[in-house]
């Protein structure tokens, strides 16, 4: 999976007749990658991720390698996508380590090829490398949200897929879960495959992303790395504040509105 490239053209998203997005296409995003989606409330960024995750309607062109995404027929999109809501249910009488148990489980492939024993260790070895080893047994409707976060996106990964995508993963967590997930992600995308992520803190965007993708009223207004992309001129005409980009900790730019 490590050679899949993901690319959109005139690519647009919606509910039924309602376009969200539209006419979208990006620069190729190469394993390896994370890509973050920024823009205020209501610009299309979470529908353009469940589109991409099979949820929501959409036209154009979407390919990841040379599977085709938006085709419903598309064989094996479970295994080579996975998505991360923006919230997790409640209820939940499993077990964390028995819900990784179930997502891996779920997936086509790994029903034919994996017995218990094999989806059990795949489990407990990602839970492990995400540091929830110590609550892995505690019941899922027990947690804290950010203990909720955390779960949900080890349910996320533990499949490997070669696109991980998060929609508002970080919206409801202190500041120690937000490093932790935005470190997870970092890791999951440095091993080859590619991250896209909905995020409302450009300041996470500017610290995690390689790439961003702004998008406002539907419509792409620009990509590309962060500390290009967001200049003081397109957070204006975007999010209608004053802004400007400072050199923070490690040389690395922060954004301050004014």
């Amino acid at each position: 999976m490590s050679g899949l490239a993901l690319e959109l053209s005139g690519f647009s998203a919606g509910y039924g007749r309602r376009r969200i997005v539209e006419d979208a296409t990006i620069e190729p995003v190469r394993p390896g990658s994370l890509l973050a989606l920024v823009g205020p409330n209501g610009a299309g960024k979470s529908t353009l991720l469940k589109a991409l995750a099979g949820l929501a309607d959409a036209s154009g062109t979407a390919r990841l390698g040379t599977a085709d995404l938006l085709s419903r027929a598309a064989r094996g999109r479970e295994n080579l996508v996975g998505f991360m809501p923006q919230t997790v249910p409640r209820g939940v009488r499993l077990s964390v380590f028995e819900s990784v148990v179930g997502a891996v489980k779920a997936a086509p492939i790994a029903r034919e090829a994996l017995g218990l024993a094999e989806a059990e260790q795949r489990a407990a070895e990602t839970l492990e490398a995400l540091g929830l080893a110590e609550i892995a047994h505690a019941p899922l409707d027990r947690l804290s949200g950010g203990q909720r976060q955390m779960a949900s996106f080890a349910q996320t990964v533990v499949r490997a897929p070669a696109l991980l995508l998060l929609d508002e993963p970080t919206s409801a967590l202190d500041l120690r879960h937000q490093r932790e997930l935005m470190l997870a992600a970092r890791a999951f995308a440095d091993a080859g495959r590619i991250v896209a992520v909905v995020l409302h803190d450009l300041n996470l965007a500017l610290r995690w992303a390689d790439r961003l993708l702004v998008l406002h009223r539907g419509r792409l207004r620009a990509q590309g790395p962060p500390a290009t992309v967001l200049t003081p001129d397109l957070v204006a005409e975007v999010y209608g504040v004053a802004s400007r980009l400072e050199a923070g900790s490690g040389g690395r730019p922060y954004l301050v509105v004014d």
